[in-house]
């Protein structure tokens, strides 16, 4: 029995010492973050995509707007299963029904929003000529919003 933890123990410093760095390999469609806003005009290209998933159907597109409608009594849902029923019963989390597409996009939206402040502030940081200040307060604001709109569905 010794024989075999002797044993047992040397594979597996062989097995865990021979998987030098192994497994960390860069994804060959990741973008370099830190390095992809440079200029005025990538953070105006940033900010026109982060613009684009507002007006996603499970955000300002549609369900934001139906959800105020739902909620306030100005909509009746007669009969179930029409797509909107859990919102008139208030029958929704962050991971159920048609409303985990609204959690899920909010929070993608902050993800860059953040990001894209993050660049600003470096480049800003490291000092430019470029002014940075409209594209900043959209993004400010922008994730003010969000996560009003957050707070609002599930705080």
């Amino acid at each position: 029995m010794k024989k075999f933890n002797i044993i047992l123990a040397l594979f597996c410093i062989v097995a865990l010492s021979s998987c030098d760095d192994f497994l960390d390999k860069q994804p060959t469609n990741a973008g370099d973050s830190a390095g992809a806003i440079q200029t005025v005009y990538d953070a105006e290209v940033m900010m026109n995509g982060i613009n684009s998933k507002l007006r996603s159907s499970n955000y300002l597109g549609r369900n934001m707007i139906m959800y105020g409608d739902c909620k306030g009594g100005d909509l009746t849902i007669l009969t179930a299963g029409r797509g909107l029923d859990y919102m008139y019963a208030f029958n929704h989390t962050f991971n159920s029904n048609s409303m985990s597409g609204f959690w899920t996009t909010g929070y993608n939206i902050l993800l860059q929003l953040n990001n894209l402040i993050a660049n600003i502030e470096r480049i800003e940081k490291e000092g430019t000529n470029e002014d940075f200040d409209n594209v900043k307060g959209q993004a400010l604001t922008l994730r003010g919003m969000v996560y009003f709109d957050l707070v609002r569905l599930y705080g």
